[in-house]
């Protein structure tokens, strides 16, 4: 406590002060000093020496603060923080306070701090460990298990504890897992019944007349184009003395159904033929062929499927024929000479939709001039186009032949491959084709 102004005064009074006069003061680190920095009075008699070189220096730094309460640490080597309060410009209160003391509270407590914080750091790493093994341990068993399943083995057993994102993920491999399995089983078995039917496509093909035929009369040129393995188009033909009879027939859609149905129809023509060949043709029409033909295609199908078919009868001689269809292709009449190609649709029912057919084929006759020619279809040739909306169509495939009256069946047949075929470009056929092109020349 100091004044300036009775700095004197009060010095003598605190100096003619008996000890006892300040009660529990013993040991206590308190004292009084003036304004020149003197001790006047000190309760701890310790602190009295090491007061006295630190009293002025830390009473002008006071005088000369602008702040009217704070605090600061002085002393060297013994430290002391002196916390000020002046009220005003006579008085001032002072306390100080050995620095050991007054941050020992701050030392204890940054210790503790410390050791909270290495404590709290401790049980995290063991928690981050703990955890992590809970998400490592199941991402090991399934990388494990997946490498198993990536050599072959789709039946590994995952065994994932945890009931969180990670054995949903495991039953999700488990499940990918038998699928895949599945898929292969199922391929093998399709590449299985892929080569079954090819074989069945090859021999499918040797039950076809071959593509280019010379007979007595007659030269007839083929092309035939499957839309899969097996095709449900199918063409025959017949030599019943001076007739020549051609059968071509197109099952409803394509693939190994159909081509079990044209299976079954060769080997009713077949039956047919032999029959033929003992009893003669005299007396039968195409329109009496179609109605046999229809009893083997609804025996073999129970109505299931049903056929379109035509049946050409012509005789060698006289180049007269006659035509009976079953809702089939129309049939392109060329005419070399004149230059003309005529289209004889001739009307009627498909085959097999009903074993005991009580209606009639429509027949339309004619007569075929010398190099006259006769181009019987499927329609998979109307079919053809790179999309849906580019299709040839029987205006196209018409314009086509329109085209050609003077080739040979060479020419004609070597055309459908070389200018239509190309249509479709590159991909898959939508339908089976087949084009019969017969000619009739001199019976040598």
């Amino acid at each position: 406590l100091f004044s300036p102004s009775v700095c004197k005064p009060l010095d003598r009074k605190f100096l003619a002060l008996p000890s006892k006069t300040i009660k529990d003061c013993q040991g206590q680190p308190i004292a009084i000093i003036n304004a020149e920095g003197a001790t006047l009075f000190s309760c701890d008699a310790s602190i009295k020496e090491r007061l006295r070189a630190l009293g002025s220096t830390a009473i002008n730094r006071i005088r000369n603060s602008k702040f009217s309460a704070g605090s600061f640490e002085s002393g060297e080597p013994d430290r002391f923080l002196f916390s000020y309060y002046q009220p005003n410009t006579y008085l001032s209160v002072i306390g100080v306070t050995p620095s050991d003391v007054a941050f020992r509270p701050a030392y204890f407590l940054g210790l503790r701090m410390t050791l909270l914080i290495v404590w709290g750091f401790g049980l995290a790493v063991l928690l981050s460990v703990f955890l992590a093994r809970t998400i490592t341990g199941p991402i090991e068993t399934l990388t494990l298990a997946t490498s198993r399943i990536a050599l072959g083995d789709f039946d590994f057993p995952i065994q994932v504890r945890s009931k969180n994102e990670i054995r949903t993920l495991a039953d999700s491999v488990v499940s990918m897992s038998q699928q895949i399995k599945k898929l292969i089983e199922s391929e093998i078995e399709k590449t299985k019944l892929e080569a079954q039917l090819e074989v069945a496509g090859m021999i499918q093909r040797t039950l076809l007349p071959a593509p280019s035929l010379a007979l007595p009369g007659f030269k007839i040129e083929s092309f035939y184009q499957p839309a899969d393995e097996c095709g449900g188009d199918w063409w025959s033909v017949l030599e019943l003395g001076e007739t020549l009879m051609i059968l071509i027939g197109d099952v409803t859609g394509h693939g190994y159904a159909s081509a079990l149905l044209v299976a079954a129809t060769r080997g009713g023509v077949a039956q047919l033929e032999a029959e033929l060949e003992k009893s003669g043709i005299e007396g039968l029409s195409p329109a009496d062929i179609l109605k046999t033909l229809n009893r083997i295609v609804f025996d073999s199908t129970q109505g299931q499927l049903a056929m379109t078919a035509l049946c050409l009868m012509i005789n060698r001689e006289t180049g007269f024929y006659t035509i009976a269809s079953a809702a089939h292709q129309p049939t392109y009449l060329v005419q070399t000479e004149l230059k003309q190609v005529k289209t004889l649709p001739c009307p009627g029912s498909r085959l097999g939709e009903t074993r005991n057919f009580e209606g009639t084929f429509k027949e339309i006759s004619g007569t075929l001039a010398l190099h006259d020619k006769l181009i019987l279809s499927t329609d998979g040739i109307q079919d053809l186009g790179k999309s849906d909306e580019d299709l040839l169509g029987k205006m196209g495939v018409l314009r086509f032949f329109k085209a050609i009256p003077e080739k040979t069946p060479e020419a004609i047949v070597d055309a459908v491959k070389t200018e239509l075929i190309p249509l479709n470009a590159g991909k898959p056929f939508r339908d089976d084709i087949t084009v019969v092109v017969l000619e009739r020349r001199e019976n040598a």
